[in-house]
């Protein structure tokens, strides 16, 4: 529906319309009308085209008006094939705001009227048939065109609504990927915080030249955890602005993998690592993850095997592959340790990928391992 801003606009296309009417009534040849054009044929051309462009609004009272006007103007004797243009635009507005039946009743009552009106006059059937088949022609002409029109908008409406709910998909699916970026590097680093702590607070009466070392490793790892959750806040605010390309935000990657390892090793774990591959081609999401994998790993070895031996192992075949296995605990484990849902979230980001997860008890300890698809140059540049 139009809002008030539109009055003026219907207004204008009312009086342009009445004022085409009359004068093209007034100029068009004599065809030995039983009534020269006067006031009353003014009216009865003019007032139907100046309520026409209101139809979406007062559909019955316009199309009663548009349609009785050119039968009454038939019926007292004036000619003019202009009579039926109002009724004609209406027909049109109708059908463009869903109101068929109402202008199907128009329609037949305009043709009717001046099939009865010819007849009347003493034409014959034939003569009398001439004007409505025309009338015809035109309003259905018209109608096809609101038809038209209104299945057009309706689909780039419904067009609009799917983009709309892509959008929102797409926007929580990217908050679902914060969060659990979030989750994993908080996990990581607030498990190096306690083991830190923990640590400082024993060595705090047997080895206090230590102590500084394990605060030192805590500021460390709560100034990587602020860095990260200041850069989440961020791609949520671009997120939450509707920034396109917030998904593609770089994160954490492999280059950053000797960074972990040290952290991890702060801790006490015994960590080794084969990660000799070619880092080129890889793409950001699929690097993105298996850092995740490993910090994720690693976290898991800390809360529930402190102290063990642990070997990650990344390797590049036709995909990503990696490895991370720990022993048995060299010191038992604190109760109640991590949030349970640490593996869950890490098959949902292999899953994210394409990729494939095992996890599950080897020898003594435990082991990840995980496969990620890396698409060729070709395969890139064909997504892209």
């Amino acid at each position: 529906m139009l809002g008030r801003s539109w009055v003026p606009h219907r207004i204008m296309l009312g009086v342009l319309l009445a004022a085409f009417c009359v004068a093209a009534t007034a100029s068009a040849p004599a065809h030995a009308p039983l009534r020269v054009l006067d006031v009353g044929g003014v009216l009865l051309l003019a007032v139907p085209a100046l309520v026409s462009p209101w139809v979406d609004r007062y559909a019955a009272l316009v199309l009663v008006v548009t349609g009785i006007a050119p039968t009454v103007f038939y019926a007292l004797g004036y000619a003019s094939i202009f009579a039926p243009a109002p009724a004609t635009a209406a027909v049109f507005g109708a059908m463009l705001a869903g109101r068929s039946a109402l202008a199907s009743v128009t329609v037949a009552g305009v043709c009717l009227g001046s099939f009865a009106a010819g007849l009347g006059h003493g034409l014959s059937i034939a003569a009398a048939t001439v004007g409505p088949a025309w009338i015809v022609g035109w309003m259905v002409a018209a109608a096809s065109a609101g038809v038209s029109l209104r299945t057009k908008r309706r689909l780039l409406e419904q067009e609009r609504l799917r983009a709309e709910v892509a959008a929102q998909h797409g926007a929580e699916q990217e908050r679902l990927r914060i969060a659990r970026e979030l989750h994993d590097s908080l996990t990581h680093n607030i498990s190096v915080i306690n083991v830190q702590a923990a640590m400082a607070t024993h060595l705090m009466g047997r080895e206090p030249d230590r102590v500084p070392d394990a605060l030192e490793n805590i500021r460390d790892a709560s100034s990587s955890a602020l860095q990260e959750l200041r850069s989440t806040v961020e791609v949520l605010r671009r997120v939450d602005a509707g920034a396109h390309d917030a998904a593609d935000e770089p994160g954490p990657g492999l280059d950053r993998l000797p960074e972990l390892l040290t952290a991890a090793r702060s801790t006490g774990l015994v960590v080794t690592c084969d990660a000799a591959f070619d880092h080129t081609g890889i793409p950001p999401h699929v690097d993105r993850a298996a850092y995740r994998i490993v910090q994720e790993a690693l976290s898991n070895a800390g809360r529930h095997s402190p102290g063990s031996e642990v070997v990650v192992t990344v390797a590049r075949n036709r995909g990503l592959c990696i490895t991370v296995v720990n022993g048995r605990a060299r010191r038992p484990a604190e109760a109640a340790a991590g949030s349970g849902v640490g593996l869950v979230g890490m098959r949902e980001r292999v899953a994210s990928v394409g990729g494939r997860l095992e996890t599950g008890p080897y020898e003594a300890g435990f082991r990840v391992q995980a496969e990620l698809p890396v698409p060729t140059d070709s395969e890139q540049k064909a997504h892209r």
